[in-house]
């Protein structure tokens, strides 16, 4: 439906991916197969993952845009953790990841 432009819009997206289960459309993976020959497939598949995030935020851009709010609207990114240690994200340089207190566990970038 149509939103009335005179009133604030609060919207909250909440992405689970990347996350587990380690997964992405096969078309998403197979365009990291000639960039990344070196990385294993739950690295393919974890960058899909992250392209299949970017595409959905871009489609609630557009659709602002689309109805005349994107100039008004503040858009925050934040995450709740670092990443899983090894395979297949890398909170290098930090130290630890997701369920550790050091570093690479409790720092998340917000911008």
């Amino acid at each position: 439906s149509e939103h009335d432009q005179s009133k604030p819009l609060f919207l909250y997206l909440s992405y689970t991916a990347p996350h587990d289960p380690i997964q992405a459309p096969k078309k998403d993976i197979a365009q990291y197969s000639a960039h990344m020959t070196k990385s294993s497939g739950q690295r393919k598949t974890y960058a899909s993952m992250v392209s299949v995030m970017d595409r959905g935020i871009g489609e609630v851009v557009a659709a602002l845009d689309q109805h005349g709010l994107k100039d008004n609207t503040l858009i925050v990114f934040f995450s709740d953790n670092g990443g899983v240690v090894g395979e297949p994200s890398s909170n290098y340089p930090l130290r630890g990841g997701k369920h550790a207190l050091h570093e690479g566990g409790v720092k998340a970038l917000t911008f």
